[in-house]
């Protein structure tokens, strides 16, 4: 369905999660793959480890844990596990693992969004180079957009150089004319894969670009390339964020919701001021006195978690069901 031109890069080649560990560690990243290379800790923001694939529940060793927290630089570990009737979900994990993804698998909106899009633009993967020249725009107005100071050009450039030459990513763009109007960066490791980013301009949300692309990418993905699972993240902590337009778009899209716990564990000096509930209140009042900084809003977030501020994260998915 979708317009494709001659411009097109070939797909990245993907690897184990072995070779992707390694390939961080070449990038100068903290990357630890576990004993028993299953699963893979790897940078996600600033400070912060995560656990890879997201869908892997299993129970982490607690001596590799307090070592990995010894790490120069890293202050925070996130993982999930499985809900229980104690440790009940707080999150949402948004993946697709339907290996006939089509059209007519999704929702009337869904489908209606997914053509209008189609008509606005033509989808393929970018080159490197040429996404080096054309992605800053929708990379600013995503952050302007979000409420954050239009960032550095080096930032993108930075983020773009870390994963060019690596051959498990791989970028997607929606184009009009010259222009890139929104773009989606992923990595492919053994038979998954996870949207990275996904930034795009002003005018590819009116176009309905983003549902085109998504798609696209999710049907090649899938049915093409006939990955198990396709991951686009979790559910957002940040307190001033509306949860419900995210899961709108992400299950219309033909992404299922899962719930889940997410656990951080912070490093002791970070728990002192996370872990109380009245810190919780300080920091979600901060983030409402300055909503431009992104790390506040992430540090609002864990501490509402941490803290168990809040008896039910997920209760405004009630309020979902009520509105339908």
């Amino acid at each position: 369905m979708a317009s494709i031109d001659s411009n097109t890069a070939a797909p990245a080649l993907g690897g184990t999660l072995k070779n992707f560990a390694y390939d961080l560690q070449k990038q100068g990243k903290t990357a630890h793959l576990t004993d028993c290379d299953n699963q893979i800790w790897i940078p996600w923001s600033r400070f912060e480890l995560t656990r890879m694939p997201m869908t892997n529940t299993s129970t982490p060793n607690p001596k590799e844990l307090k070592a990995l927290l010894k790490k120069p630089g890293i202050h925070i570990l996130t993982y999930l596990i499985e809900p229980t009737e104690s440790y009940p979900a707080n999150c949402f994990l948004y993946l697709c693992r339907n290996q006939e993804y089509d059209l007519y698998c999704l929702s009337k909106n869904g489908r209606k969004a997914i053509k209008r899009g189609f008509r606005n633009v033509s989808i393929r993967r970018i080159p490197w180079e040429e996404f080096e020249e054309k992605g800053y725009p929708a990379y600013a107005e995503t952050d302007i957009r979000h409420g954050y100071p239009e960032p550095a050009m080096e930032k993108f450039l930075e983020f773009v150089d870390q994963r060019k030459h690596s051959p498990f990513y791989e970028v997607w763009g929606t184009c009009d004319s010259e222009k890139l109007l929104s773009w989606l960066v992923l990595f492919k490791v053994d038979n998954w894969a996870l949207f990275e980013a996904s930034p795009s301009c002003d005018v590819a949300l009116q176009n309905y670009a983003n549902n085109a692309l998504r798609y696209e990418v999710l049907r090649t993905l899938l049915v093409e390339e006939k990955r198990s699972e396709v991951l686009t993240g979790l559910s957002s902590i940040n307190p001033n964020s509306d949860p419900k337009s995210l899961y709108i778009y992400n299950t219309r899209m033909g992404f299922e919701a899962v719930p889940m716990r997410r656990i951080f564990m912070p490093a002791a000096w970070l728990e002192i001021i996370t872990k109380p509930k009245l810190a919780a209140h300080f920091w979600s009042l901060m983030t409402k006195i300055l909503p431009q900084i992104s790390a506040l809003n992430k540090l609002a977030g864990m501490s509402r978690l941490i803290s168990g501020l809040e008896d039910d994260p997920l209760g405004w998915v009630n309020e979902l069901k009520d509105e339908n």
